[in-house]
């Protein structure tokens, strides 16, 4: 039965076989043929976002006036009862998480458990893979629109030293 398996492999990926091989004869192959699979869709999630960046008017079109605001409406009223920044406790969470993960990881390198430890690194892949994904998705393609100059059609002027001190004077002055 395991030979019928590896020639099969051997004969749709002739050029990978070695890799096939070690992937298709150990018991947690399919779990990480999946992770594997996961990683490459979530690449390529991530290079289509990296070809969004390209197209500011299709950004502000579709994420930041249509899929962005419905975002904003199911997550604000649920962040806004909280006291504390949920973005920082999430970012605290995924770092101590990759820590974690990383140092699992070396542990299985030192006790020679390499299959463990490869699956543990195909883990960590995806993990970061989806916080990345996770982040564009809520919040990050908002760096990709127009600048607010360009939204708000303002024009570059140049002022001179005694206005911008008299535009401060006049700032200061309704501050107090």
């Amino acid at each position: 039965m395991k030979k019928a398996i590896l020639y099969r492999v051997a004969f749709l990926f002739k050029w990978h076989f070695p890799l096939y091989i070690y992937c298709m004869a150990t018991p947690d192959a399919k779990k990480r043929n999946h992770r594997v699979i996961t990683i490459v869709i979530l690449a390529g999630a991530i290079f289509l976002v990296t070809v969004l960046a390209g197209y500011p008017q299709f950004i502000e079109r579709y994420y930041s006036q249509g899929l962005y605001p419905f975002i904003c409406m199911i997550l604000h009223p649920v962040f806004n009862l909280l006291p504390f920044s949920v973005g920082d406790l999430l970012y605290i969470t995924a770092v101590g998480g990759f820590i974690y993960g990383l140092v699992q990881m070396i542990r299985l390198l030192f006790k020679k458990q390499f299959k463990k430890s490869l699956n543990a690194l195909l883990g960590l892949i995806i993990s970061m893979q989806g916080a990345i994904i996770i982040f564009y998705l809520f919040w990050g393609m908002n760096y990709f629109r127009p600048s607010a100059a360009e939204r708000l059609h303002l024009q570059d002027t140049v002022y001179s030293v005694n206005e911008l001190k008299a535009v401060t004077g006049l700032l200061i002055d309704s501050a107090n």
